[in-house]
């Protein structure tokens, strides 16, 4: 063989390696990301505070789920947290807002989408159930 046909079959090998590792990540990141759905709440929940806990379905605390304040489109993100290892979460409230929009992710759970009204009555705290993505 020529060097000039092995440097177009190694070209060629570089290509098709570049190609396959980007087929992969991107199967990956769809298998990931496969059987998510988002559970919106469409009752507004009454709270006296930006907190609460992050359950599964059993009632076991759910650590590492990512709980944000979101913009009314759903869209933007204002302020994030993370719940510890108890399942606990808290975000601040601004003092002008009364109406928040509460998005919860975690890997395996379907995404949870809650719309909270802070009001100065006694209200109970905020659990939320993330039910396991199928």
């Amino acid at each position: 063989m020529s060097a000039m046909a092995i440097m177009w079959t190694h070209r060629g090998f570089r290509k098709m390696r570049i190609l396959t590792n980007f087929l992969l990540v991107f199967c990956l990141l769809g298998i990931c990301e496969a059987g998510q759905e988002v559970v919106q709440y469409s009752k507004t929940r009454n709270v006296s505070t930006l907190s609460g806990m992050v359950v599964d379905r059993n009632g076991a605390a759910i650590p590492g789920a990512q709980v944000c304040s979101m913009s009314a489109s759903w869209k933007t993100e204002l302020e994030c947290t993370t719940t510890d290892s108890d399942g606990h979460w808290a975000l601040s409230v601004r003092p002008t807002e009364k109406l928040y929009y509460l998005r919860f992710v975690k890997a395996n759970f379907n995404q949870v989408w809650i719309k909270a009204r802070v009001t100065t009555r006694k209200a109970a705290p905020l659990t939320v159930e993330m039910p396991v993505a199928t």
